[in-house]
């Protein structure tokens, strides 16, 4: 079942998912020998290589996916060793990144520890105060983490309102008083 340039194929365990090309598709991208800048001809090759990462739920289909992007790449005149290049650093950063992200819950309790503070920020001198803050915690506390935040005293906000000011008319639970042209009788009122 194709949905948002994703083919989803069920099967008994469950879902694969691979990238949709519909069978009406050209192999045409940025022409290797035009007259635009490596980088974006480079960006296209990326594009397809980080969309077939992303989507790509097994290896195989994974597999099969690079050699479509190969295959338009060829069409398109790019070289192999290009391809290549940017298909290996990507796969590497891929798995770099899933192995941080992995070493970063493993590692989750040792930066629960966090102090903060705010601070006036004060150009240099704020810098200064709060390394020396810093250094003083340590030596009394070496687990602990200071997080230092820093605040302007002068507010923007000081002198732009964010809110338009309303008459007394237009405020909610006024007590108002009006007196009728005809009869000058006095009606009090009050605001919703």
């Amino acid at each position: 079942m194709p949905f948002l340039g994703v083919l989803v194929k069920r099967h008994n365990n469950g879902f694969d998912t691979t990238v949709y090309m519909k069978k009406t598709t050209i192999k045409l991208m940025l022409k290797w020998d035009s007259l635009i800048p490596t980088s974006y001809k480079k960006s296209s090759v990326t594009a397809l290589v980080n969309r077939a990462i992303r989507i790509c739920s097994k290896f195989d289909l994974l597999h099969d996916e690079f050699q479509q992007i190969r295959i338009m790449a060829n069409f398109n005149g790019y070289s192999s060793n290009f391809v290549e290049e940017i298909i290996n650093k990507k796969l590497n950063k891929s798995y770099k990144s899933k192995e941080i992200e992995n070493q970063i819950q493993q590692k989750s309790d040792e930066y629960k520890n966090y102090k903060y503070i705010q601070l006036s920020y004060i150009d240099v001198p704020s810098y200064a105060y709060a390394k020396r803050l810093k250094s003083i915690i340590k030596q009394n506390d070496p687990t602990a983490h200071l997080r230092v935040i820093y605040q302007t005293t002068n507010q923007t906000q000081r002198y732009f309102s964010t809110k338009d000011n309303l008459n007394t008319s237009q405020k909610s639970g006024v007590i108002y008083q009006t007196s009728c042209f005809k009869c000058n009788n006095i009606y009090i009122g009050k605001t919703i």
